[in-house]
């Protein structure tokens, strides 16, 4: 019923045919259509990119780092053999930090 009424202001106001106005107003609920899935479509990616930026804001600053060891060269495999020296020096650190509070509880 609605489709008739659509169709029938369509052929007025425009002065289209009822055939034309009928394929007239199916083109316009497909545009509708397909407007809503793209509205939702853009909402998603926003939903995505917002996430993203999140999670990369805390990691900007070794991002960046990352990018300029790069610049200047130095491999990812270069970058990963530091890092992990840089892990082992730590865990001997807090190794050796736990012994001597150990030896003082122990006196």
């Amino acid at each position: 019923m609605s489709f008739k009424i659509a169709v029938n202001e369509t052929a007025e106001t425009y002065g289209f045919s009822r055939s034309t106005a009928a394929f007239h107003v199916i083109n316009v609920i497909k545009d509708y259509n397909k407007r809503g899935q793209l509205k939702h479509e853009l909402y998603e990616l926003n939903l995505q990119k917002y996430a993203i930026s999140q999670f990369c804001y805390g990691h900007r600053d070794a991002i960046m780092a990352l990018v300029k060891l790069q610049s200047h060269g130095i491999t990812e495999d270069q970058i990963l053999l530091c890092v992990n020296w840089s892990i082992e020096e730590e865990s001997h650190k807090i190794n050796s930090l736990e012994a001597i509070a150990d030896e003082f509880d122990k006196k």
